[in-house]
């Protein structure tokens, strides 16, 4: 409706009927009011919203902010991914996000790769992928993901290192002497039941048993429970005051300790006494499925990288190969051939 007020003209519809939105507006002549009621009309004919909401002018710094309190600050490994984020922020001069371009990531990827391994920089990867995904599922957002077209960088996939018999024997003595007791014992720990050093560091009173010990603040936020000796109880227990922590925090000392004890790169220390423990629970003998369970994996895909070292596997490998099975074959027709020649005769 376009009606005179005073020396105004006034426009008062509502261009998708009683139940849609009001817009009223005053023009200084009729002309001008009856443009801007077309001009509505025929927006609304086209399916275009009038007076749309304004563009996401947000800065990455803010969106990353809102990630967190939204989301990362419930992961166990949030504030790891927090810092690879506020890294990728300043890299990039903390830009308005929407108008970040999947050529401005891989820019970013390509100059990393010049200080970082690509290992690495495909898991820093899988956060910057995050960071949109998890806005745009959660509506905190309503643009694309730039990052979502790249593709991880494909690396070779190297061998879990696992110590052998022998330096278990030997790495054991020298904890039994050890003075740093919180260090040795997390070592055992570990060695016994595969635990992340985080998981064995953590440990409360209630949760360790003469039998057993539960594990609750794990990396998939799932408790597991793994058996364990009586002697290692006893020795976890010794001297420890009933109702607090266990350990206190000690991952730098342990990873001295390790590496002044035991040849292993720079980037294993602790985590090798998770591998060793997989790594021989598989070649003694070990179901793959319990080892699932022991090391609280989420996939068994991530579990199946131990395989290669049962005994079964490595058997298989040799009984049941193409050459293997194509000589017996040939021996067994020489034979038939050698009994048919001397039953002629």
């Amino acid at each position: 409706m376009i009606q005179r007020i005073n020396n105004k003209w006034k426009v008062d519809i509502r261009p998708n009927g009683h139940a849609g939105k009001r817009i009223i507006r005053l023009f200084n002549t009729k002309a001008e009011a009856l443009n801007f009621k077309n001009h509505i009309l025929a927006q609304t004919a086209a399916g275009k919203e009038w007076n749309p909401a304004p563009k996401d002018n947000r800065l990455l710094s803010e969106i990353i902010e809102l990630w967190w309190t939204h989301h990362g600050q419930t992961l166990a490994a949030g504030a790891d991914q927090r810092r690879i984020l506020d890294l990728f922020c300043k890299a990039l001069g903390d830009p308005i996000a929407r108008t970040i371009t999947t050529e401005d990531i891989h820019n970013w990827r390509s100059e990393r790769l010049e200080t970082i391994k690509p290992s690495t920089l495909n898991t820093q990867m899988i956060s910057v992928r995050g960071l949109f995904n998890i806005l745009r599922k959660q509506k905190l957002i309503d643009y694309e993901n730039p990052a979502a077209p790249i593709k991880s960088i494909k690396v070779h996939e190297n061998s879990k290192a696992f110590l052998s018999a022998g330096e278990i024997e030997y790495f054991l003595k020298a904890l039994d002497s050890h003075p740093d007791r919180d260090v040795a014992v997390i070592c055992e720990v570990c060695l016994a039941t595969g635990a992340r050093w985080g998981e064995a560091m953590k440990l409360h009173y209630s949760e360790v048993h003469p039998d057993r010990i539960t594990f609750n603040n794990t990396k998939t936020k799932r408790s597991r429970t793994v058996p364990i000796e009586q002697a290692l109880y006893e020795k976890i227990m010794d001297g420890r005051t009933p109702g607090k922590r266990l350990f206190r925090s000690c991952r730098t000392t342990a990873s001295r300790v390790i590496k002044g004890t035991l040849n292993v790169s720079e980037n294993q220390a602790t985590h090798i006494l998770r591998h060793t423990f997989a790594s021989h629970f598989i070649m003694n003998g070990g179901n793959i499925l319990t080892l699932q369970k022991l090391l609280g994996h989420a996939n068994l895909d991530m579990t199946l990288k131990y395989a290669h070292l049962a005994p079964d596997y490595l058997k298989e490998a040799v009984n049941l190969n193409p050459a293997k099975i194509a000589r017996e074959r040939i021996g067994k027709d020489s034979d038939q051939e050698q009994a048919t020649i001397t039953l002629a005769r």
